[in-house]
């Protein structure tokens, strides 16, 4: 009976061995802080709209900066997607540069209809988008 739990206790000390030093191996998990940088473009024209750039972390702080809505008086505005545009990468630049890494993109659209209408029509509308930056601690 000796024989076969040497054996056995030998294999059994021998994978305990191995995990131990794979978890060894991979060291410390890496700590990071976040950031959210959160584009609100409106689509309701004639600058009824509140377009917003806004900057928040895990502290509360909010940054916020007035961006342009996509359609004026006369329709879509096409300066205005390029101002917008340029703030934009402007901010990201700026957030790559104080050593931020962009983590995840997330987008979504709301949009409502008027009653009995199919696909719009009541000019109401924002697209969202959510740049996720972190950096190591």
């Amino acid at each position: 009976m000796k024989k076969q739990i040497f054996p056995a206790l030998t294999f059994l000390m021998a994978v305990v061995a191995v995990v131990f030093s794979f978890s060894a191996a991979k060291g410390p998990q890496k700590q990071y802080e976040f950031k959210i940088v959160t584009t609100v473009e409106s689509v309701i024209p004639a600058g009824i709209g509140r377009s917003r750039l806004i900057t928040s972390n895990a502290n509360g702080k909010l940054d916020e900066e007035k961006l342009k809505n996509f359609f004026s008086i006369t329709g879509i505005n096409f300066k205005n997607i390029v101002e917008n545009d340029q703030k934009i990468s402007g901010k990201l630049s700026n957030m790559y540069a104080e050593g931020w890494e962009l983590y995840d993109v997330v987008s979504g659209v709301y949009g409502s209809s008027a009653p009995g209408e199919i696909g719009g029509g009541s000019n109401t509308g924002i697209f969202i988008i959510r740049y996720l930056f972190r950096k190591e601690k």
